[in-house]
């Protein structure tokens, strides 16, 4: 009789294996894979852990639309979670809500339900920039450690359309002062460009009213510096005039990242592949000027297709856009030499279109989601191919952003499916992560580690819930967010929407560490409340029996308590002990019975 063979399985970084690979013993990753690897995490040695348990830390404002996390990193000790919902934020810090008199710090925004999703945003140091395309661009200014301001930024001095080529003019009533009367000769002006800029020979105006095609009103705006505007027109038709690049008849910027000294924007409806740049360290001054060095830039991405672009990343030596057609390299051609006017080209790294989700950067990659929202790519330089290129991170995991995970038949038939990417975010502590939000509510993550060839997949749900009235349900998670700790694992923030009693209720909350000293550190439960009453020892009497002072304890004799954080006697810590000859300031403890 034949004895069992049996194997040994040192590592599981290769992640959940796709079923289409379970018969692909041949490959050299096979053997670190995983059939399934649900509600656990990768280790980037190679071992996995249960998943660690979720705090609640809130209700969102409302329980019946869907709100987004949002993450404004400030300073090593000041970092906070933003709930954005239905025209307000609300906002979070490490482990509780914001408040200010007993009420949650909220801030009324334009962002409606419908934009939520569209959010893109960049931050340099108390100020945030955030894009839709469906409103001008927003700046969020934190003013205080629990205040903050929004509002909009109008542009200095453009982004401008082309200069008009034809015969049109436009005559001004006046050079200087607001309320001033625009005359276009041919229909032109519609109530779409109302808040919009145009330069008109050497100055800017404001368009504040439209009375027609042909005539609108307007405020000249002041010069960069402050100093009066002055259109230099003599108040007579000019055909010396351009419309601006951002309105709502044009569309807004739909995505922007501050990179090497400047505020970068693009992607309008009006020029999908355009792409502007401020004037270096003076972020909303857009005066391309006389193409000087710190002047600001303008640039149309193009290709043998739709170069839209979905999001700008700045990396250590270049400026990456991704767009439809796949991902841009924007640099000066030179490594060292900053980007200008004079000096700014754009390569095409690849053809692996990118979809239209914001796209996250760890190492020196940038991890975004294919056209198809079914393939997440890791896109960067690679030394053997001596360019910047696209890779597939899921090349044996390609059903990991698939719903119905367990239903093998589905990859029998083929069918078309509806999950894929909605939101996403990186974790670089304890481990280099991307948590993944899918469409149908399970979080995928790669624990990733290049040098060390760690590509692993695993997926965590969100679990049932069952009422006492038998309404039930499958939590759904719905945004998710990275908040930085100084010194500290990064903590990772999510939106679950459950059926409690059937009704939708959707929490914030955020996953405990992962890593803990004591076995009663581990949190197993989600969105869990702990009660927490710390008694205070004054003084410890090493004999036997140990006598402890502790005022008011409150406690009886039979209690068991775990003593924790204790100076000098740290002999004592970490171990359960039980209450004997109870006075109202003192008790003993010895070993439970």
């Amino acid at each position: 009789m034949g004895t069992k063979p049996t194997t040994t399985q040192n590592t599981f970084n290769n992640g959940e294996i796709s079923p289409r690979a379970l018969g692909r013993f041949d490959l050299s990753k096979y053997v670190n894979s995983v059939k399934t690897l649900e509600n656990w995490l990768i280790k980037q040695l190679g071992g996995v852990i249960f998943r660690p348990g979720r705090r609640y830390v809130a209700d969102t404002k409302s329980d019946a639309v869907r709100s987004r996390l949002l993450e404004f990193n400030y300073s090593t000790t000041q970092n906070y979670i933003i709930e954005a919902g239905n025209l307000y934020f609300r906002f979070y810090t490490e482990d509780g809500q914001l408040q200010s008199g007993g009420s949650p710090v909220e801030l009324v925004t334009i962002f409606a339900t419908a934009d939520l999703t569209k959010i893109r945003y960049t931050q340099n140091a108390d100020t945030m920039y955030l894009f839709t395309g469906s409103n001008p661009v927003q700046k969020l200014t934190r003013t205080s450690a629990t205040t903050f301001t929004i509002s909009q930024v109008d542009f200095v001095r453009g982004p401008f359309l082309d200069a008009n080529v034809t015969s049109t003019t436009i005559t001004p009533s006046a050079d200087t002062g607001t309320g001033i009367t625009l005359t276009i000769s041919t229909d032109t002006f519609e109530s779409s460009h109302v808040g919009s800029f145009w330069r008109i020979k050497d100055g800017v105006v404001k368009i504040t009213a439209v009375a027609s095609g042909t005539s609108a009103t307007a405020d000249v705006q002041a010069e960069p510096d402050g100093t009066a505007g002055n259109l230099n027109t003599s108040a007579s038709a000019v055909t010396d005039w351009a419309e601006g690049a951002f309105s709502a008849k044009r569309g807004y910027p739909k995505t922007g990242v501050f990179h090497d000294g400047r505020l970068w924007v693009a992607n309008t409806d009006h020029q999908v592949g355009g792409i502007w740049a401020s004037q270096t360290f003076s972020y909303e001054n857009m005066d391309v000027g006389t193409a000087l060095d710190n002047e600001a830039i303008v640039r149309e991405l193009d290709g043998d297709t739709v170069m839209a672009i979905r999001w700008l990343s700045s990396g250590p030596k270049n400026l990456q856009a991704g767009t439809t057609g796949g991902p841009f390299t924007i640099s000066s051609g030179a490594q060292g030499i900053a980007i200008t006017p004079a000096n700014i080209t754009a390569n095409h790294d690849s053809r692996f279109g990118c979809a239209d989700i914001h796209s996250k950067r760890m190492f020196n990659f940038v991890y975004y989601a294919q056209n198809n929202k079914k393939r997440i790519l890791e896109s960067g330089y690679f030394f053997d191919v001596d360019q910047n290129d696209s890779v597939d991170t899921m090349l044996l995991a390609d059903h990991i952003l698939e719903p119905d995970i367990k239903d093998q038949k589905l990859f029998l038939r083929g069918d078309e499916s509806t999950a894929g990417v909605f939101d996403m975010d990186t974790q670089q502590s304890p481990n280099n992560r991307l948590w993944v939000i899918r469409d149908d509510g399970q979080i995928a993550i790669l624990t990733r580690n290049p040098r060390q060839e760690v590509n692993g997949w695993s997926r965590i749900t969100a679990g049932k819930t069952v009422s006492c009235d038998g309404a039930s349900g499958t939590g759904q998670f719905e945004s998710i967010a990275v908040l930085q700790r100084e010194g500290k694992p990064d903590q990772i923030w999510v939106i679950v929407n459950r059926i409690i009693n059937g009704t939708n209720k959707r929490f914030v909350e955020y996953f405990t560490d992962e890593d803990f000293k004591y076995e009663w550190d581990a949190i197993r439960l989600d969105s869990s409340l702990t009660l927490d009453s710390p008694i205070t020892i004054t003084a410890i009497t090493l004999s036997n029996p140990i006598v402890i002072t502790a005022p008011s304890h409150g406690l009886s004799a039979g209690d068991i308590v775990r003593l924790d954080n204790i100076v000098g006697t740290h002999q004592l810590n970490g171990n359960e002990y039980e209450i004997r000859n109870v006075t109202a300031n003192t008790f003993e403890i010895g070993t439970p019975s």
